[in-house]
């Protein structure tokens, strides 16, 4: 995939016999194709830690004392390192699903019970959990952080809330 991507343009290169052209097909069977195999990935309990490229990765990721959600579309944010909480502003998107994954069993939720609750796909929820955990980094200054955490659930793959369940 990394191929086809054509910078100029900002598009989708196809591939084949009729050469390298940036088309607005390539794009969507690409993103298509991503977004397939982001949802099998986590259907086969790989996820956001399949991403990194080793322990390394793991070993920087700043771990979160607590979040809560707060008014507004916000998660308040609390680290080891970080004096007082931080707050990351979210979309109603993002924010609804941060609630949803909150409000589930401790153990988390299983990527379908997350897609009914949202009413979306399965194979979008990687996505939406992927985007959310790009903020809450954004807001902790672009340090590696998650607030959602790949899993098992109800003996599926899911995702489950980083720490503690306070609300605010």
């Amino acid at each position: 995939m990394d191929d086809l991507w054509e910078p100029e343009a900002g598009m989708w290169n196809e591939p084949g016999a009729s050469g390298k052209r940036s088309t607005i097909r390539a794009a969507y069977y690409t993103v298509s194709a991503y977004q397939e195999a982001l949802g099998r990935l986590a259907r086969i309990g790989l996820g956001e830690e399949a991403a990194g490229s080793g322990d390394s990765d793991i070993a920087a990721e700043i771990p979160l004392r607590s979040a809560e959600l707060a008014a507004g579309y916000r998660v308040l944010l609390t680290t080891p390192d970080i004096d007082g909480p931080v707050v990351c502003e979210l979309s109603e998107r993002l924010f609804d699903l941060a609630k949803v994954v909150h409000d589930g069993p401790g153990e988390g939720m299983s990527t379908e019970q997350i897609a009914q609750a949202l009413f979306v796909a399965p194979s979008s929820v990687p996505k939406y959990v992927q985007r959310l955990n790009q903020a809450v980094s954004a807001a902790l200054g672009g340090a590696p952080a998650r607030l959602l955490l790949p899993g098992t659930a109800n003996g599926v793959s899911g995702y489950a809330w980083a720490r503690s369940k306070a609300t605010g």
